[in-house]
């Protein structure tokens, strides 16, 4: 994590009258955010949004403060926004706060290597045409029913690499409810408000290991559904490995495709949801 020294600790900033602790270290922490965040990223919108979501849920301003500012500074870093855009998300757990990057964050963070075309993840319908199939042949068709499309059946994601090969991974819902049992946020937050894409979203964090990884996606794997502490000069990853999802170590039924060098066909590959 990167550090940011000389920034004032839980210990030496105090609320004023009407000002909750989290808040007031929050204003205390202009300058850090300002240098944390990505150019073209603005440090005040940023610091409004997240005080947005601090009073949407007043849960969080009860959380540990610590933890509510390692996730904020860490969104910071990562360059991702809370709020509506659904790139991250604050949510509290017990006495503390994690940070969940949502579907659009992977997204984003994912296209940061520079080395993808387009990458995308959908729902699949009962009524859907759909048809898959992994090997030296990878192929992946998807056609949306007319009419009633019925319940959720799988999830599946599609990445088109710059060089031309292609990753296609499916799960089924009952492989996405495992990985959302292991999650401290499964009865909370987004996997209660955004379940759809929060179920898109762990199909494309699946998929991570295999697509051209930037810093910023590599250090969300590692950050994302987890306390974070801030110390005042640093973020501390709080690791929990009974309620982690790890990546590396976590297969799922289905594995991801290898990348190929002539992509199969796949319906609409240029839309990102």
């Amino acid at each position: 994590m990167a550090r940011l020294a000389n920034q004032p600790t839980a210990a030496t900033t105090t609320a004023t009258p009407g000002t909750s602790v989290v808040r007031a270290q929050l204003k205390a922490l202009d300058g850090a955010i300002a240098r944390a965040v990505p150019t073209g990223m603005s440090p005040q919108r940023f610091q409004r949004v997240v005080l947005t979501e601090l009073s949407k849920n007043p849960k969080l301003e009860r959380c540990a403060s610590k933890t509510v500012l390692g996730a904020v500074m860490t969104a910071a870093q990562l360059g991702l926004e809370f709020g509506p855009l659904g790139q991250a998300y604050l949510v509290p757990y017990k006495d503390v706060c994690t940070l969940i990057v949502g579907y659009r964050g992977y997204i984003d963070l994912a296209r940061r290597s520079g080395q993808l075309r387009s990458i995308v993840a959908r729902p699949v319908h009962a009524n859907d045409m759909f048809d898959f199939e992994y090997g030296t042949d990878e192929r992946l068709r998807h056609r949306p029913a007319d009419g009633d499309r019925g319940p959720i059946v799988r999830y599946y994601g599609v990445a088109l690499l710059a060089d031309g090969g292609q990753v296609i991974h499916v799960m089924s819902l009952a492989d996405i409810a495992k990985y959302r049992a292991r999650s401290k946020a499964s009865d909370n937050g987004p996997w209660i408000t955004d379940p759809e894409a929060m179920s898109a979203k762990t199909v494309i964090r699946r998929m991570v290991p295999w697509l051209p990884m930037s810093v910023e996606a590599a250090q969300a794997i590692e950050t994302d559904e987890q306390v974070i502490s801030w110390d005042g000069e640093e973020t501390t990853v709080d690791l929990d490995t009974d309620e982690i999802i790890d990546v590396e170590s976590s297969e799922p039924t289905d594995q991801p495709a290898a990348p190929q060098a002539e992509p199969g066909p796949v319906d609409e590959p240029g839309e990102s949801a």
